[in-house]
């Protein structure tokens, strides 16, 4: 018989009010502004190369991202979120954030496809409504896998006890 005392401790943590409805909405809103910062270069970036420098949109795409990326990890680990999983691995959590973004970038790109290619619409409408949908993407998981609190996990054999 195993006794599960992590459990126990998340069962606490959800009752929490303070951490369900504050914590995680004070960040949530936080990426939303610092999602809006990176949206802001991102999106100017790419505008400027379709429409100044001639480039093709995905090849826009990728340079409005990258910049965007840079700009909402750095805002991301200073100002968002409070606990930081990997904080001992630095390295590995930019990789991680990266990670994800080259998700998101291809959550991206299909909504941009989509938009342009197949619904013949503006290049920055499509680009606004790829924004939101890779914004839910990528506050879930990096919530999720980069910034929680971990908690470790005290599972006691029962000939512990």
């Amino acid at each position: 018989m195993n006794i599960n005392i992590d459990a126990d401790i998340n069962k606490n943590l959800s009752k929490n009010k303070f951490y369900c409805n504050g914590v995680l909405k004070n960040e949530l809103v936080r990426y939303f502004a610092v999602s809006l910062a990176g949206l802001f270069i991102d999106l100017g970036l790419f505008s400027v190369a379709v429409r100044l420098g001639g480039l093709p949109w995905a090849f826009a795409a990728f340079l409005g991202f990258a910049a965007g990326v840079m700009t909402v990890w750095w805002l991301s680990i200073h100002f968002v979120f409070k606990n930081r999983s990997l904080s001992q691995s630095p390295i590995v959590e930019f990789a991680g954030f990266l990670a994800i973004g080259i998700a998101g970038l291809g959550v991206t790109e299909v909504a941009l496809w989509l938009g342009i290619e197949l619904l013949k619409i503006q290049p920055e409408f499509s680009k606004l409504a790829a924004a939101g949908a890779t914004f839910i993407f990528n506050f879930a998981l990096r919530k999720w896998l980069l910034f929680r609190k971990i908690t470790p996990k005290l599972v006691l054999q029962q000939d512990q006890i």
